[in-house]
C-alpha cells in the first residue's frame, strides 16, 4: 500500500480526529446530555435517554425534531461537539 496524498493525508486526519472526538462525547454523554438538552430545547428527555451518546441517534432526533435535512443536523452535531475539542 502506498503513501497517501497530502490531500488525503490530510482527510484521513480529520476523519481520526472525529472519531476520537466523537468517542470522547459518547463516553461522557451522562455529562453531557444536559448540555444537548440545553443546545436543542425540542429533544425530549426520552430522546436523550435513547440518543445514548450515539452520533447518528443524535443526528435522526435533530431531523425529527426540527425537520432538519441530514446534513443540517450533521452541521448542528459538529458545531455542537466543537465545544469540547
Amino acid at each position: 500500500m502506498g503513501t497517501l496524498s497530502p490531500c488525503a493525508a490530510c482527510f484521513h486526519k480529520m476523519i481520526q480526529e472525529a472519531v476520537v472526538g466523537w468517542r470522547q462525547v459518547r463516553a461522557s454523554w451522562r455529562q453531557l446530555q444536559r448540555h444537548a438538552k440545553l443546545r436543542w430545547d425540542r429533544l425530549t428527555d426520552e430522546d436523550i435517554a435513547q440518543i445514548k451518546g450515539h452520533r447518528e441517534a443524535l443526528i435522526a432526533c435533530l431531523e425529527q425534531r426540527y425537520g432538519y435535512d441530514h446534513d443540517r443536523a450533521q452541521q448542528e452535531v459538529r458545531g455542537w461537539e466543537h465545544q469540547f475539542d
